[in-house]
């Protein structure tokens, strides 16, 4: 505590030290908000970026959510729709297959003969 000094408002710093406090643009307060301020921009500016990035990022989720999974799943449908008239054409197919193996050749029916009409005694 022995070299520390304390000035009232009123007294000025010794010519010998020099000032730390002033700057050349002006009051030192000004400096120090300054040096915030632009702290406080910087800050706003990368804010504003992150930001920007996650709204764009909701909106291409709100135009997939929207747009490309209904169209997705429309296909989808569309595909298995497909696949099942095809599996039961096929299961037609052999169904119908299976009843042609069943069948045995006959022959023609044949005519037969009446016999003539004979005298009644």
């Amino acid at each position: 505590m022995a070299n520390t000094f304390i000035f009232d408002d009123d007294e000025s710093q010794p010519d010998d030290t020099p000032n730390m406090d002033t700057s050349p643009e002006g009051d030192a307060e000004d400096g120090a908000e300054e040096g915030g301020e632009s702290n406080n921009r910087t800050f706003m500016i990368v804010a504003v970026v992150l930001g920007g990035i996650i709204l764009l990022s909701l909106i291409c989720a709100a135009i997939v959510a929207v747009v490309w999974l209904p169209s997705r799943n429309a296909t989808v449908a569309a595909t298995q729709e497909y696949n099942n008239a095809i599996a039961a054409e096929t299961e037609m197919s052999l169904q119908q297959t299976a009843t042609a193996a069943l069948f045995t050749a006959t022959l023609p029916p044949t005519e037969t003969p009446t016999p003539a009409p004979s005298a009644t005694p």
